[in-house]
């Protein structure tokens, strides 16, 4: 019982106390070494206590174990510039171990602290009251030894305004009474001036606090009125005679030890009690009362989450009187999550918060919480990591109750919360944390954070929106301090600065004097765009296992401009300092592009019915070659809204976060694991659950919808693995920046093993390796007119570059064109849209169709409706997929325990063509399933171009027929199933080829032109052997040029049939040729190489180099590489252009899935788990041959080879020992071929 009381003690005396925003880490500072006692640290907490001073500075009390001394209490003082201004330890006697609990500033600055000692023991702990200047100075001691000769532990201390006079209040232990609330009053000079105690049946009484208020004395705790029943109790003593004035008991019925483990006061004298209490003993609930100034209860209120342990760790009240607790609630698994809770003055829950730990079997919880005026919530909390430690957490809930971000303290070593305070004041007001480091020498580590709320506000031109005040700028690399890039200036890790601290002083010199004109002392806030990106980070990995040159995006910065100073006037200034900057433009908003499952008959969009007859995509075709629906090794990232992975077409069992086929992401405005809230927690997920849907519902599990490539539930198939990458948030406008878009693009598409993070969270949740991204979004370019955007090329954007880099990776970027608006302009329904109107070879562009199955419309200058809406069009358009409400079915914003199948709620119709977007995702993600051969990794694995090329010659022609595309729907409408019929196995065979090892091939150089004056279309950047870019601005360069031709010998064999074929630019190195005459020659700085010609023998290749001068007649060296690089087949990176070709096999000629041999061959059982039979019958003996393959075409075994019984013949396989997959029996009867498929489960 002893140690439940001072456990007590210990929680009770430490827990006292739609803008994107940036997050600094100042500075972080160690001191002590506060050794664990398992005593002292329940749940991970240690005894401790901090509070912010009158000038902002931090002031903290603890303990620290010193040799020959053990603990003794320490304090110390940071002020927020991180200086630790001063250290005071005590220690009594000895090695006698003291431990501080309290600490308190009274009004002339002087600092009173309260602890105890434990003499060496365990039975009598004495109170300690130390008194210190405010510069640290020791003044005194006071020491309290009751009469009984037993523990009296000080809880809290404070000091009376008016006289300096100093109140202490204890836990006091009895001979007679157990322990008792006590109360002393001195003076400064160790007079007691009285003391009080309280014991009200002889049992435990605790106090947890202490406050001062006009007239009384507050101090509150737990009591017992029965050896198993405590109750909340605050008992209010006379501050001038010490007598009680009145008490006040929440007695429950009942019995359990109910401890108030947290409290405050609001400026009404209103006092507020939180912590845990029990019915039964058992199942503690999260339990919260107001009391009012004449010591009555106001209200109280009981959270109970699923009738587990919950426990409120942590109160405070806004100014408008609103309650708000922290702590955790035990779910069903009985793991704890953290919780925060808002209650109105009246005691009304207006809403909660919950979150799960990282390692989502691991416990989390919140520790302290802190306010600033706004109401806004900031918490400390602890949780497990992914991997062996645990972790304190530091984040901030606005008052509206949405996550607002989020940081980790973590490291090497187990990470403890302890306490945090917010700091209104100075010039910087920040937030102060404080962490316990488990290191090989324990510490207090204290952190300083600071915030930039970025504004809100947006202004227009022409059809683009842009942020109002924000400019982003790609600076030279040569412009900017490597130090603050890298976060190596001492412990600080920024996400934002002045302007000045990133750029050199030449930079900055050049910088103000362009400035000048429009803004003289013009304060800049520069922040990082990537601010996990170090200078390091040159090179990446792509799913063909390439090395990738990285793009210098560090250099790209977010300039956040003073009042005063427009971004017209920024964009004119950044864009006329070549030696500065690399180019200029607005932060432009993106916006939202707007089998047995029980509805899976209404998702018309995607199989024949007679409803809409020729408007769907053919996906039940698609489903005869893979009924798999999809390998989770496959992974798609859905970059839009939150999504709502408790969905139970997800798979989610209510409980475990594993069970749903969301795999992950992250929430990118807070920097959280997307699975680490609940339904509803995360800013809104409707446009994003239902674009998900759409590409990865569960199919076949008899609930709700089926996913394009969702799996096949009932062989145990999940389908291609889904991540959730949260950038748009559901509050009035559904709009994210730019900035923030470009980081999800490039981090997104990268393994975690290519990047130098320094926040571990985005690395673990926000690099997905995604081998597919969705983009059912879009920025609006602005018109091409004699405006103030017109001098930039609109390619030339950081949105453009990322595309581009996750093209390189061999992402397949799929992106939605836009929808346009009735009665609108078609000039600005045909504006371009990014990044689906990024380079064609870079994006799979996708428009919408309609009820018909042409181009979604519904006014002029089109006949007749067919949808909602009228679709962008234009722009390299790749192929169409349904856009309207009639044709698509997806999931719905419902919650979890809501599972009725209807279209209102948990599944709804949807359009747009972020509806399109995802139909084509959808089966991008099966082709790349069924041709990827894990055993042979990256050969195989299918191409951004592969699958644009697949998708557009097996689309349904449309609108304006022709082999060409047209401007409305580019191929086509979608059609799944032929797509995959074109690369069935073993008929069809997917070959890439490339000027590398293992093929031969030649290569000749040859000059063309000796002299061509050229512009460039856009900005191009060389990257280095050192590792650095050098960038080339868009305009005249002198040029010589090189053609380079190459012939690569595949050797296919003779009687394979060549089907297609195409270049893969993403693989490949040379420019386009220059085009136009004259005065007019211009030249694309892009990835271009050609097929000149092909057979079945080899491939022609062509590509230009240049060997380039500037407008002066300088010589800048070779684009895009010299001749070096190309000029030999030995050179290490002489590799230069790649190709892929399609084949019809011969050795499958004649091959026909529904021949009619099929009407006398049976399979069964079918799926089957141990054997199958096959039973094949003839009229007559036959030349009968049965050959068993896998999915990827391999031969496994030649089952039957001979002449065929009379009538019918029975061949059984044992197929026990075979993986669960797809397999094809191949068999030939005289001379006629057929397959039959059977499915291992």
């Amino acid at each position: 019982m002893k140690k439940i009381i001072i456990t007590f003690i210990i929680i009770s005396s430490t827990l006292l106390i739609n803008a994107q925003t940036k997050v600094n880490r100042e500075w972080i500072g160690h001191s002590g070494n506060p050794v664990f006692n398992p005593l002292l640290s329940p749940f991970g907490y240690q005894w401790s206590k901090s509070i912010t001073a009158a000038n902002g500075d931090l002031l903290t009390v603890g303990h620290t174990f010193v040799t020959g001394q053990g603990e003794n209490i320490l304090l110390t003082r940071y002020n927020r510039l991180g200086v630790l201004l001063w250290t005071a330890q005590y220690n009594t006697s000895g090695a006698q171990n003291d431990y501080g609990t309290d600490v308190y500033e009274d009004a002339s600055g002087k600092i009173v602290a309260c602890g105890t000692t434990d003499n060496g023991g365990s039975t009598n702990y004495d109170a300690i009251l130390l008194q210190y200047s405010s510069a640290g100075v020791f003044q005194s001691v006071i020491s309290y030894n009751g009469p009984n000769g037993k523990n009296d532990i000080a809880t809290s201390v404070r000091t009376e305004t008016a006289t300096g006079n100093i109140f202490l209040a204890a836990t006091r232990e009895s001979t007679v009474s157990s322990y008792d609330y006590f109360v002393i009053k001195y003076k400064p000079n160790g007079t007691i001036l009285w003391s009080n105690s309280y014991n009200y049946a002889n049992l435990i009484d605790v106090p947890t606090g202490m406050q001062i208020l006009p007239g009384k004395v507050v101090v509150p705790g737990a009591s017992a009125s029965a050896a198993n029943k405590w109750d909340y109790t605050t008992v209010v003593f006379n501050p001038t005679t010490g007598s009680i004035l009145s008490t006040t008991r929440d007695s429950l019925s009942g019995y359990g030890y109910d401890q108030p483990l947290a409290y405050k006061e609001d400026a009404a004298g209103n006092l507020y009690m939180t912590g845990r209490a029990s019915t039964n003993g058992i199942n503690y609930n999260i339990r919260t009362i107001k009391i009012s100034p004449t010591n009555t209860i106001v209200w109280s209120q009981t959270y109970d989450a699923y009738g587990l342990e919950d426990n409120g760790n942590t109160i405070a009240v806004d100014a408008s009187g609103n309650v708000i607790v922290g702590g955790f609630v035990t779910k069903s698994n009985n793991v704890k999550d953290l919780i925060i809770l808002k209650y109105s003055p009246t005691g009304t829950l207006l809403w909660k918060q919950t979150q799960t730990s990282k390692d989502p079997s691991a416990d989390a919880f919140v520790k302290t919480i802190a306010l600033n005026s706004a109401g806004d919530i900031y918490f400390i909390g602890g949780e497990k990591g992914i991997g062996a430690n645990k972790q304190a957490i530091v984040g901030k809930l606005k008052a509206s109750g949405s996550i607002n971000w989020e940081r980790s303290i973590l490291g090497s070593y187990n990470y403890l919360p302890s306490d945090i305070q917010y700091n209104p004041s100075g010039a910087t007001p920040g937030l102060y944390t404080i962490a316990i480091k488990d290191s090989t020498t324990k510490v207090y580590e204290t952190a300083y954070y600071t915030e930039l709320d970025l504004d809100t506000a947006k202004a227009t031109y022409g059809a683009s929106t842009y942020k109002k005040s924000e400019l982003i700028v790609r600076f030279l690399s040569t412009a900017l301090q490597k130090p603050v890039i890298n976060n190596t200036v001492g412990t600080a890790i920024t996400e934002f600065t002045d302007l000045q601290t990133v750029l050199t002083a030449t930079a900055y010199t050049q910088v103000s004097n362009a400035i000048f004109p429009y803004c003289r002392d013009c304060k800049i806030k520069a922040v990082k765009i990537f601010p996990d990106m170090l200078t390091t980070d040159t090179l990446a990995h792509s799913k063909l296992n390439e090395l990738i040159s990285k793009p210098d995006f560090w250099t790209a910065l977010n300039l956040v401009l003073p009042s005063g100073f427009s971004v017209k006037d920024a964009y004119t200034v950044f864009n006329k300092i070549p030696a500065v900057a690399q180019y200029a433009h607005p932060n432009f908003l993106a916006i939202l592009h707007g089998s047995n499952d029980s509805l899976y008959n209404k998702q018309y969009s995607l199989h024949t019915n007679t409803v809409y007859t020729n408007a769907d995509v053919n996906l039940e075709e698609a489903y005869k070659v893979i009924p798999s629906g999809g390998q989770p090794g496959i992974r798609c990232a859905v970059i839009d809204q939150n999504v709502d992975w408790q969905h139970k077409d997800y798979g989610y069992d209510g409980v475990n976060t594993a069970s749903s086929k969301i795999v992950g992401g992250l929430w990118w405005g807070p920097n959280l694991p997307m699975k680490s809230q609940a339904h509803g927690q995360c800013g809104g997920d409707f446009h994003g659950s239902a674009v998900m849907g759409i590409i990865g519902a569960t199919r076949n599990n008899t609930v709700g919808i089926a996913g394009i490539a969702g799996g096949n539930d009932s062989i145990g198939s999940k389908g291609i693995s889904l991540y959730s990458e949260g950038v748009f948030l559901n509050a009035g406008y559904n709009i994210a920046p730019m900035t923030q878009l470009t980081e999800v693009i490039t981090y997104a598409a990268q393994s975690p093993a290519d990047v130098g993070f320094v926040s571990p969270i985005n690395k673990l949740y926000g690099c997905n390796s995604a081998h597919i991204l969705n983009c059912s979004i879009g920025f609006y370019a602005p018109p091409l007119d004699t405006g103030w955007y017109a001098t930039v090329n609109q390619n030339n954007t950081i949105v453009s570059e990322a595309v581009h880099f996750v093209n390189r990776l061999k992402t397949t970027v799929v992106a939605s064109r836009g929808n346009g608006n009735a009665g609108a302009n078609y000039a600005t329904l045909s504006s371009r849209v990014y990044p689906a109107n990024c380079d064609d070879d870079w994006v799979i562009c996708v428009s919408g169709t309609g009820t018909d199955g042409q181009f979604i419309h519904n006014s002029a200058p089109f006949t007749g409706v067919n949808g909602e809406f009228t679709g962008s069009f234009g722009g390299d358009i790749d192929v169409a997929a349904p856009a309207t409400y009639s044709l698509v079915k997806t999931l719905g914003p419902g919650a979890f325990n809501d599972l009725s199948p209807s279209i209102t709620n948990n599944y709804i119709s949807f359009q747009g063509t972020s509806a399109s977007a995802p139909h084509v995702s959808g089966a991008v993600g099966l082709i790349m399933s069924y041709l990827y051969d894990s055993t042979k990794a990256y050969a195989t694995f299918p191409t951004p171009e592969d699958c644009e090329h697949i998708i557009q010659m097996s689309a349904t022609d449309t609108d304006i027929p022709g082999p060409t595309p047209d401007s409305l729907t580019g191929y086509g409408r979608l059609n799944i199933g032929k797509a995959m019929r074109m690369i069935e196995k073993p008929m069809r065979k997917l070959r890439h080829f490339n000027t590398k090892a293992p093929f031969s091939y030649s290569v000749t150089k040859t000059l063309v032109s000796a002299v061509d004056t050229i512009r460039t279309t856009e900005q191009w950047k060389r990257k280095n052997p050192n590792g650095s870019y050098t960038p080339f601005p868009k305009g005249k360069y002198i040029v010589k040029t090189y053609q380079i031709n190459s012939t690569v010998f595949h050797n296919i064999l003779p009687a394979d049939t060549i089907v297609d074929y195409w270049e893969r630019p993403s693989s490949s190195v040379t420019f386009p040729a220059i085009t136009g005459t004259g005065q007019n020659k211009k030249l694309m700085p892009r990835e271009k190489t050609k097929i000149m010609g092909i057979n079945n023998s080899n491939c022609a290749l062509r590509g230009y180099i240049y060997q380039v001068k500037d407008s002066t007649g300088a010589n800048v060296g070779w684009w895009p590489v010299d001749t070096a690089f190309i000029n030999t087949t030995t050179y290490n990176y002489g590799e230069w252009a790649e190709y892929t070709v399609l084949t019809k096999n011969a050795t499958t000629n004649g091959v026909k899935e529904h021949s009619d041999l099929d009407n006398n061959i049976s399979l069964y059982p079918n799926p089957a788990n141990s054997s199958v039979t096959l039973e094949v019958k003839t009229k007559k003996v036959c030349q009968l041959t049965v050959d068993l393959y896998d999915m990827m075409g391999r031969k496994l075994k030649t089952l039957f080879n001979g002449k065929s019984d009379f009538e019918k013949t029975i061949i059984t396989t044992d197929v026990a020992n075979l993986p669960n997959s797809l397999y094809f029996y191949y068999i030939t009867v005289d001379g006629v071929k057929t397959l039959k498929k059977f499915v291992k489960q």
